[in-house]
């Protein structure tokens, strides 16, 4: 079957499913919150503010680096929220299918992905 920008194809992970769609570049994705997209572009701005001052360079400054991937990673491996939660934040950030199968955190979990099956 061929897919067209827009259309949409449920996944299921570890046993849940979840709504993807194909974004206008043929890529398979999950629909990103808004919410989520929003605090992320305030890291990536924050980000920036931090590498431009030169903070840092200087370990000491580390709490004043703004939330990120890998604060949450470290989080996640002190087990401070569960996998399912952390799946559930990759998944609103609008990531690829492809994106969440090569993250080692959720190596356990199977994908259960209709354009995979068609391509075998």
């Amino acid at each position: 079957m061929t897919y067209k920008p827009g259309d949409e194809i449920k996944v299921k992970i570890g046993g849940r499913e979840f709504t993807t769609v194909i974004d206008p570049h043929g890529v398979q994705r999950f629909k990103s919150n808004g919410v989520v997209r929003a605090i992320q572009q305030s890291f990536f701005e924050e980000w920036d503010k931090y590498c431009k001052t030169g903070l840092q360079r200087d370990i000491r400054n580390r709490h004043l680096e703004p939330m990120g991937f890998n604060k949450l990673a470290v989080m996640y491996c002190r087990s401070e929220f569960s996998q399912e939660d952390y799946l559930d934040f990759y998944i609103s950030t609008g990531c690829s299918v492809c994106h969440i199968s090569e993250i080692g955190f959720f190596e356990d979990l199977e994908i259960e992905n209709p354009i995979w099956k068609e391509q075998e």
